[in-house]
This record gives structure tokens, sequence and C-alpha cells, in this order.
């Protein structure tokens, strides 16, 4: 994922959430907890999502139980996040929620085997810390600090953890199904709520509810956002940035609310600031390069690669120096052997024992279907994959995921020792697409898809 894609992440659900959640809180005036979770999940969330699953879901019917049981544990605890803004100051209670990325980012780490560079996780770190002095106010009257420390706490880490499950059950599903369980999850924690609470719904009068609706409508589309980047980018860095949204939500305190700013604070927003743009920065010049990966087999290739005549034709005149030059990865000696008899476009072929076959780390642009145009340099990419693969006798190797959600396999590929997952990339026809747990190549495709930007191979001179 592009540092333009983790900025737009932040800006949006910074904004949305922190706009939301400010009229939620106003809106406790005339709500109570549980009504105000009932109104959610009946006028916001179960219309929105479902009608966002509809719309762009391609494949509603493929339900996982992880999926299905992260999506109620997320429901259970968005409800407690209800009671605990209402228990408490705005800016202290969004700490709460702030302080679970530190756990998400070690979590991630050994759950998903996320790796960030060294520098990235320290700017992350940075922006964490400047999320939890801005998020901290000293309670006042008779708030009870010690039941907001042991419900920040179980939290936190609670949070902390469901973040990294929901990005594993999107690997098994894809977010649009993952929205319509959580709206399924919202009704039964709503249900069961009322079985306790034994409340009743206001009339619904706009008056009531209209600043409230609105809030949640913004925080819903903020949910939205919030995970189909986490689907499509790494949870150690989606999770803690998107909490940046502790500094519209005190900024908007301060006006709305009249909650004073600390000097503290000021200077948690100015870390929080400077840590998301050196992240971005960072994040462009090095995408998440492993600066901790284990040594793996590689070989110096002190002599032209033999590829078939139309691939050195498409590739950039300094094809031969560059992969001269550079540690490509052998195909392990016990790799499986298998014949391709279709490619289907840059990255995704058919076996002769008929499986889908798609490859790992990289992404090429999408061919047109159903009367849509053909993506940037998308035919340039089934073009160099049909000369590469096509009736070729090739050697597979997986990683971790036996296959995606469409049932294809999940593939590094080599033909005749030349890594063609890495031989796109480095050329210009596919860009960098790291989804754990998937990550065993992921330093080495990092620095192919930078060395083919600095040179402008490719689909970055066409396309960019």
């Amino acid at each position: 994922m592009t540092p333009l894609f983790y900025a737009t992440v932040i800006i949006s659900t910074s904004l949305l959430w922190g706009v939301g959640y400010l009229m939620m809180k106003k809106g406790y005036r005339e709500l109570s907890t549980w009504q105000t979770y009932a109104v959610d999940t009946f006028f916001v969330a179960i219309p929105l999502w479902f009608l966002y699953g509809l719309i762009n879901g391609k494949g509603l019917y493929d339900i996982t139980w992880p999926a299905i049981t992260v999506a109620l544990i997320t429901s259970v605890l968005w409800a407690l996040y209800y009671f605990t803004i209402n228990i408490g100051p705005l800016s202290l209670t969004s700490t709460v929620l702030s302080a679970s990325p530190i756990f998400s980012i070690v979590l991630a780490r050994y759950i998903l085997q996320e790796k960030l560079n060294l520098f990235v996780l320290l700017t992350i770190l940075l922006s964490l810390l400047g999320i939890l002095m801005t998020g901290f106010e000293k309670p006042k009257g008779k708030f009870h600090f010690a039941s907001w420390f042991y419900i920040a706490i179980f939290y936190a880490v609670s949070y902390g953890l469901v973040g990294v499950l929901q990005k594993f059950s999107l690997q098994t599903t894809s977010n649009t199904t993952f929205m319509i369980l959580l709206a399924i999850g919202q009704l039964v924690t709503t249900i069961v709520w009322k079985m306790v609470k034994q409340e009743k719904l206001p009339p619904l009068k706009f008056r009531i509810v209209g600043l409230t609706i609105t809030g949640l409508f913004f925080v819903s589309v903020a949910d939205i956002i919030y995970f189909y980047s986490l689907e499509k980018g790494l949870a150690s860095i989606i999770i803690p940035l998107s909490e940046t949204y502790v500094i519209v939500l005190t900024v908007l305190s301060a006006i709305f609310l009249k909650e004073k700013i600390k000097l503290y604070q000021w200077l948690g927003i100015t870390l929080v600031v400077f840590g998301v743009i050196l992240t971005n920065i960072l994040l462009g010049n090095s995408q998440t390069i492993n600066l901790y990966a284990s040594t793996i087999k590689t070989v110096n290739l002190d002599s032209p690669i033999k590829l078939p005549n139309i691939v050195r034709n498409h590739s950039s005149p300094n094809t031969t120096s560059s992969m001269q030059t550079s540690n490509i990865p052998l195909p392990p000696t016990d790799s499986l052997v298998a014949k391709v008899t279709y490619v289907y476009d840059g990255d995704s072929i058919k076996l002769s024992d008929g499986n889908k076959l798609r490859y790992l780390g990289i992404d090429t642009p999408e061919l047109g279907k159903n009367g849509n145009n053909d993506k940037c340099f998308a035919k340039e990419a089934t073009n160099i994959n049909k000369q590469l693969v096509l009736g070729q006798t090739i050697k597979i190797e997986k990683d971790i995921s036996q296959s995606d959600k469409y049932g294809r396999l999940l593939r590094y590929i080599w033909v005749d020792n030349v890594f063609v997952n890495d031989f796109l990339i480095r050329q210009g026809f596919a860009r960098l697409e790291t989804i754990p747990p998937d990550t065993k190549y992921a330093a080495e495709f990092a620095g192919a898809e930078a060395e083919a930007k600095e040179n402008k191979r490719g689909l970055w001179k066409v396309c960019y």
C-alpha cells in the first residue's frame, strides 16, 4: 500500500470519528447509553452496512466462523466503548481506545507475522505517545479514576487483540461481508443488552435523536473506510494511525464542550502530527521493508538470465544489469512442479491440474470486466506474464496461506530459476502487495519496487 493510501485513511477516519463521537457525546443529553447503541444498530449500522455490502460485495456468501466470531466480539466491545464515553470526560475516555494499538502492534508481530521497518515502528510509537498525551485529562467531580483505569486496561488489551483478529478474519472473507456480519452482531448485542437494561427507545423525533444519528452516521462511514483499509493494508500501521482521531476529538471538545486543552495535550498533538508525517515519508521510501527478515538462500547472477525475447523487448534497457546486481532467491530444492495452461492476467494463471493460482506478494493492474476499461498497464502486464509462463513448466513455493477467498492457490513462481513474482515487480509490471501472514519475500519485493520506481520502469513511467 502507498503512503497516499495510509494518509487518506488517517485524514478521513480522524475527521469522521472525531466529529461523530463528539455528536454522540452531546446526544447523551437526550439518550442513555443503550438507547444510543440501539439507535445506531437499527437506524444507521444495519441499513448503511447492508447497503454497502450489497452494492460492493463480491462474495456475501463467503462467511467464515472466524469472521462471525470476531464480528460478535467487536460488537460487544463497541457497546462497552459507548458505556465508557458516558462515564467521564470525552477527552479522557478516548484514551481508553487509543491505548489499544500498542497491543495491536505487538500482537500483529507474533500472530500475523507483520514486521515493520525499525524506523517506521519508532515513528508509529511516537504518534501513539502523542495520542495518549492528547487524550488524557485529569477527571473532575465524582468520577472514580480507579474504575476508569481498570476499564481502560481491559479495553486496551481486548481491543488490541480484536484489532488483530479483525485483520485475520478479513483474510478469510471480504470487508463487505464482514461489515454485514458486524451489523448482525450489533443487533444481537443490542437485544441481549435490552434484556438486561429493560429500557425502551424514546419517541423518534428528530430534535431528540437527530444529532445522535448524524454522529453515528459519520462514525459508521469511518468504520467502512477503516475495515476496507484494514483488509488492504498492514494492521500494525492502519490500527495505530487511525487513532489520530483523538486530535480532532480533543480540539472539537475544547470548542463545543468547553474542555480546555492543556500544554501537554498541545505537545501530544504536535508529536502525533510529527510522527504521522515521518511515518508516511518512511513508507514512501521503504514501504514496509522488514529489517528483521531471516536470511534466505540467494544467488548473485553473474550472467544474463535466459528469458523469452519479448521479455527483453518489453523490459527497460538496463534489465539485465539490474537483475545481475540483485540477489534473487532461487526456488527451494523441494519446490513442486506444474505446467501452466492458461494466463488470466498479469498475476493469475491456470495449471494443468485445473487449479487457479494467484502470485503472492504482488498486484498487477486489472483487466476490464463487464464493460469496464482496462486499468493502466494491465494489457502489458498480462502479455509479459503470458510470455514468461504460458506453456512452461514452473516451480512453485507456498508461504503460509493455502489459498485466497476465491479458492485460488497462493504461490511464488519460478521459470528456469527466474523468480517471476520478483521480475514482474522489479520491471514495473506489478506493484507491491504484502498481505500477512505471507511475508517471506516482503523485503525483497519492497526493494524491487523501489528500484522500479527509481528507474521509472513500466507502469511507474506510463501510469504515474
